[in-house]
């Protein structure tokens, strides 16, 4: 018996995808379980899509697998294989599934995880993977040479090099406030938004905490003490999956 869980009202980013079918809605519902982030709910969501096109394709029942669950995952990676996805690829969307029917199976919408490193198939490697290849320093250079002694110049300089020097992603980035931050011996410290929703501290030092400190500077003239650091003529620049 499917116990249905009511979905959350759907970002904006998921509409134009969204669930038909009482366990593609459970699925969809599970997604927002499992993470805090818009951007993390639509990639749970797009690992899923992918794999309920696969069974409805096949003619697998995605809800009640049995005893030929595993069978039918490692029919799902060698299809990934054939379609030319990468090893990586194929390694998330199991990771990703696996994190979904965990959750339904909490809630008893499946009797067990098929996709689960005891159940389901040998988990590849992806250590063969390239990483996301770094900015060569040049590279750095040649866009910190575009920035000016303006407004937007002084800004924009200032998130290369926190970028740069941190390594932070995009929406941690957009998530630092003056309220959770501060100076230190070495610069600056931030607390911001992590992966999963999670909160992390940061260390800026060097030439990212002197752009930093100029910027803030620009802020503190407008008299703009308080919320968000990064902004355009005032107004809060946010992130855009």
């Amino acid at each position: 018996m499917l116990i249905m869980v009511t979905p959350p009202v759907r970002p904006l980013g998921l509409q134009r995808h969204a669930p038909t079918g009482a366990f593609a809605e459970a699925i969809f519902a599970a997604c927002f379980t499992l993470s805090a982030s818009d951007h993390t709910r639509r990639a749970y969501w797009s690992d899923a899509r992918c794999w309920l096109a696969f069974c409805e394709e096949r003619g697998v029942g995605a809800q009640a697998l049995g005893p030929n669950g595993a069978v039918a995952v490692a029919a799902w990676v060698e299809s990934m294989k054939i379609e030319g996805r990468a090893p990586k690829t194929r390694v998330r969307r199991l990771a990703a599934l696996s994190s979904i029917y965990d959750a339904l199976r909490r809630r008893g919408a499946v009797a067990e995880n098929p996709f689960s490193v005891e159940n389901g198939p040998r988990r590849e490697s992806a250590q063969a993977v390239r990483p996301t290849p770094l900015a060569e320093p040049a590279d750095v250079a040649a866009v910190l040479a575009c920035c000016d002694d303006g407004y937007e110049g002084v800004r924009d300089a200032a998130i290369l090099r926190v970028l740069w020097a941190t390594g932070a992603r995009r929406s941690s980035l957009t998530s630092m406030t003056r309220e959770r931050m501060g100076r230190d011996g070495a610069g600056f410290w931030a607390l911001v938004r992590a992966k999963g929703g999670k909160e992390v501290r940061i260390l800026i030092a060097g030439k990212a905490a002197a752009a930093l400190a100029r910027w803030i500077d620009t802020l503190d003239r407008q008299g703009l003490t308080n919320g968000a650091i990064w902004r355009h003529h005032g107004k809060v620049l946010v992130e855009h999956d």
